[in-house]
This record gives C-alpha cells, sequence and structure tokens, in this order.
C-alpha cells in the first residue's frame, strides 16, 4: 500500500500550475476571512476594475483570479498586513503575498 501527504498548498500550486500555465493569478483565501468589511472593499474593487467573477464562481475556501501581474500586484500591497490572505502566483509559484 503506498501513501502520500500532501499539503493544501501543494495541492493549491499544482492546480495552478496545470490550469494557469504562464500566467498571472490572484489567490483569495476566502476561508480564513475575519472581516467582511474589508471582503466587501475589495469585492467593489475588483468589480470596479473588472475582475469580479459571478457569485457561483464563488467557491469556500480560494477565489482565483487570472489578472496582470501588475494589478494583482497593486491590490496586494494595498491590503498588506489586512485580514485577507492573498498571493500572487505565477505557474504555480507563489511570488507575492499580503501577509
Amino acid at each position: 500500500m503506498k501513501m502520500d501527504h500532501i499539503t493544501n498548498r501543494e495541492l493549491l500550486s499544482a492546480y495552478l500550475k496545470q490550469n494557469y500555465t504562464d500566467k498571472s493569478v490572484l489567490v483569495i483565501y476566502t476561508s480564513d476571512m475575519d472581516s467582511p468589511e474589508e471582503f466587501e472593499t475589495l469585492v467593489n474593487e475588483l468589480d470596479e476594475i473588472g475582475y469580479m467573477p459571478p457569485k457561483n464562481y464563488r467557491l469556500p475556501d480560494y477565489l482565483i483570479i487570472e489578472m496582470p501581474d501588475l494589478v494583482a500586484r497593486t491590490l496586494v500591497n494595498k491590503h498588506n498586513k489586512g485580514f485577507i490572505r492573498m498571493e500572487i502566483w505565477i505557474n504555480g509559484v507563489c511570488t507575492d503575498e499580503n501577509r
């Protein structure tokens, strides 16, 4: 019998590498959100710049949005040290985060 241990981060990395090859994505961790107000602000910002997906695409745990690296970095830096965890991934590798 073979047994493996894999973390959520490794699963996320593999998923992003497979489905977003050579693309920049913003990953928002919706499962550990401590501030509904900050999330509402972020949703409004995403909507204003045209990157808010429809409500039926908002899955538990992660919200993954393909966007240019510069736009993602602006959002991450704006919410630096905020209550919502956000990361920028390119080709399955985390390149920046707000924590």
